[in-house]
């Protein structure tokens, strides 16, 4: 009875899902017992940092959403991805699994730019407004030429 109680479990959770679960679970423990045993703190290494970033520490983009705050943090994210990622990876074929999980990792780190993409909209916009009436002048008198508008306008 034990054995199959296993192999429901194995088969239940597909090698994409259970690679992330065991890879997060022992970066979690490392990242306790360095911090506890060795004094040594993980985070601005693994963490998404800017400055990292201007290093050229690219690859914390990735392994930022290997850390976790605490235990329960753990619990909660691993306890979600095990009741959903079976499910999608199964879905969408392990392969795509593992493409959604690092894009959307790299996606949700982009969140801390959000005052500079939220700067860039607004400098877009601005820009297509300005060009918008600067070329509705030109709309205008093609229009009046046309007969669409009063022909007072064509000649302003």
């Amino acid at each position: 009875m034990r054995d199959g109680i296993y192999q429901s479990f194995a088969m239940r959770v597909p090698p994409v899902t259970r690679a992330v679960l065991i890879v997060t679970t022992g970066v979690f423990l490392a990242q306790q017992l360095l911090t506890r045993l060795a004094g040594i703190d993980l985070v601005p290494l693994l963490g998404l940092h800017l400055d990292g970033l201007l290093r050229g520490w690219v690859w914390q983009l990735a392994t930022y959403t290997l850390l976790h705050g605490g235990v329960m943090h753990l619990i909660l994210n691993m306890f979600a991805l095990f009741f959903f990622g079976p499910e999608v990876e199964h879905t969408v074929g392990s392969r795509r699994f593992a493409q959604y999980y690092l894009l959307f990792g790299f996606i949700a780190g982009m969140g801390w730019m959000a005052m500079f993409i939220k700067f860039g909209a607004i400098a877009g916009l601005s820009s297509v407004i300005l060009v918008m009436l600067l070329g509705q002048s030109r709309v205008f008198y093609s229009m009046s030429r046309d007969g669409l508008l009063p022909p007072f306008i064509n000649r302003v």
